[in-house]
């Protein structure tokens, strides 16, 4: 029997302080929102990965530079500060080049629902949203505290992604097997599997990706 879990991903209240943006139109596709990563913080709160791409390197799914939809003063986790938005690393994770999703151990209930998935299995995404008010808002003329105040009771959630699994999950005891297809993943490439054995990655087919809204 072919399983699936739900797993909730992207900026939101606690990784960020705010959530992405969905466009007002009826196209209902890829390009209808914007899906922004959370800042990288790693075990240790640290944001200072050679190996990560800033905010300020990145675009978005729909091909827009990332911080068009930063705050300009801050972001936050779990309500800690962190100034200069655009030189912070990316944790952009789940990632579509290479069809991959990090996770930690230490979220049960994540882990304990797909330490046991196999080949065939589905790991399904969905996010936040704040429905722009027209197709030219960008959050980067607001600090974060104002957007937070255009965000509130005005959110809404959607599927955004998935991974159809070609492996069980991968750990610290065989990454070393799987370096060429999981070598865009944000927990590889921080290298959590050569400081501790907390983090997993699941590697999708060809199969995986976006979904139409």
């Amino acid at each position: 029997m072919v399983r699936a879990f739900l797993i909730r991903v992207g900026m939101d209240s606690v990784c960020g302080g705010f959530v992405s943006p969905i466009f007002r139109d009826d196209k209902r596709t890829h390009d209808s929102y914007v899906f922004l990563p959370i800042p990288n913080t790693g075990r240790e709160g640290d944001t200072s990965s050679k190996e990560l791409k800033r905010y300020s390197e990145s675009r978005t799914n729909s091909n827009l530079p990332l911080t068009d939809f930063l705050p300009k003063d801050k972001l936050e986790v779990k309500k800690q500060p962190l100034s200069e938005p655009q030189k912070i690393p990316v944790h952009n994770d789940p990632e579509f080049a290479t069809m991959t999703y990090g996770g930690n151990k230490q979220k049960k209930v994540i882990y304990n629902n797909v330490k046991d998935f196999s080949k065939g299995d589905y790991i399904v995404f969905y996010a936040a949203f704040f429905r722009l008010p027209d197709p030219d808002f960008r959050y980067n003329i607001y600090n974060l505290s104002q957007l937070q105040k255009l965000q509130k009771k005005n959110k809404e959630y959607h599927i955004i992604a998935f991974l159809e699994l070609k492996y069980p999950p991968i750990y610290r005891s065989n990454y070393k097997d799987y370096i060429d297809e999981i070598g865009h993943n944000a927990h590889y490439l921080r290298g959590d599997f050569e400081r501790h054995d907390d983090s997993f990655i699941l590697k999708g087919t060809s199969n995986s990706g976006w979904t139409e809204q």
